[in-house]
């Protein structure tokens, strides 16, 4: 089974551009906050936006919270469907509610959040996207309180999420259980922490730590990229990125990719370039590969940037003093 954090979600952010999509969860303990930054795209709908989202309903007593003990409070991983276009169907109301879906792939397996008739609004004021779904927002709306009565647990989905097959069967059973079952602790120790931080350094400074082979299995083992289509590459690559996602390695695509390109990128350089520490496994620590520092057009863009930041000092330094 996935990892299910709707009942404990109460408010959050989401953004929304080409190849990525970040933002944070905050929980109803009001203290803690879950920061992710997943590599993908949303379903149409959400693609491109900046929103805000709260639960309407308040969390129900007689469900317990699941364990967060293994919790990786920075999650990363690729996207899985994330919309809010999604209807259920409450049947004694006899009436359908918005839902926002959001799910992906991380350190803890597959996760979900989804809030039944969400409020949500657009954050950018400029933007003319209009919300079709789900409820406007007022601008002087406080994001710390609850509303409205709970939507009653007899539902029904139009669309099931769970008839979008994402993954392969072997993988998914894999996330399943690992999301089910959490057996690591959680370093909330401050000593603990110091130690973790050492050892990243240490290990960087100086250990040579293993090829990703370890981490994806053999890479000659892995599909050719100049076999695959366009769809068929989208597959391998959330396949892929999921099982770096387990072991806390992140891949961080620019806008300029298709998954083609990212698929053949990693396949063909970066993974038989770089080497994790496994280590850290045990530690929040994040690994981040990147498509920027391959991509021409990103050095472009960069180059361009930094020739008008020049061009605007040289312009200020050669305005008269008054």
């Amino acid at each position: 089974m996935p990892l299910n954090l709707s009942d404990i979600v109460a408010h959050g952010e989401l953004f929304s551009r080409r190849n990525c999509v970040h933002g944070w969860l905050g929980l109803r303990n009001g203290e803690d906050c879950i920061r992710f930054d997943l590599t993908g795209n949303c379903e149409p709908d959400l693609d491109g936006r900046k929103i805000r989202f709260e639960s309407r309903h308040p969390h129900q007593p007689e469900k317990a919270w699941p364990d967060l003990a293994e919790l990786a409070w920075h999650q990363i991983g690729p996207t899985g469907k994330m919309t809010a276009a999604l209807q259920v169907k409450a049947r004694h109301e006899n009436a359908w509610k918005p839902s926002l879906y959001l799910e992906w792939f991380s350190q803890n397996g597959r996760v979900i959040v989804e809030l039944i008739d969400p409020l949500v609004r657009d954050i950018d004021t400029d933007s003319s996207t209009e919300v079709t779904v789900v409820e406007e927002i007022d601008d002087d709306y406080d994001f710390d309180l609850p509303f409205g009565d709970e939507l009653p647990d007899d539902v029904e989905f139009q669309e099931e999420a769970s008839e979008f097959k994402l993954l392969p069967d072997g993988l998914q059973q894999h996330l399943d259980a690992k999301s089910a079952s959490l057996h690591r602790s959680a370093v909330d120790d401050d000593n603990d922490s110091i130690r973790e931080l050492e050892l990243m350094d240490y290990l960087i400074k100086f250990g040579n730590g293993e090829t990703m082979d370890s981490v994806v299995g053999s890479l000659d083992c892995l599909p050719d990229p100049d076999t695959l289509n366009e769809n068929q590459a989208q597959v391998a690559l959330r396949t892929l990125l999921t099982k770096m996602a387990l072991y806390g390695i992140a891949f961080d695509m620019c806008a300029h990719y298709t998954a083609l390109d990212a698929y053949r990128l990693l396949i063909t350089e970066i993974l038989k370039e770089e080497r994790f520490y496994p280590q850290l496994q045990q530690t929040r620590w994040v690994q981040h590969l990147s498509s920027f520092d391959y991509c021409p057009d990103c050095s472009e863009e960069f180059e361009c940037g930094h020739e008008e930041i020049n061009r605007e000092k040289e312009s200020e330094n050669e305005k008269p003093e008054e």
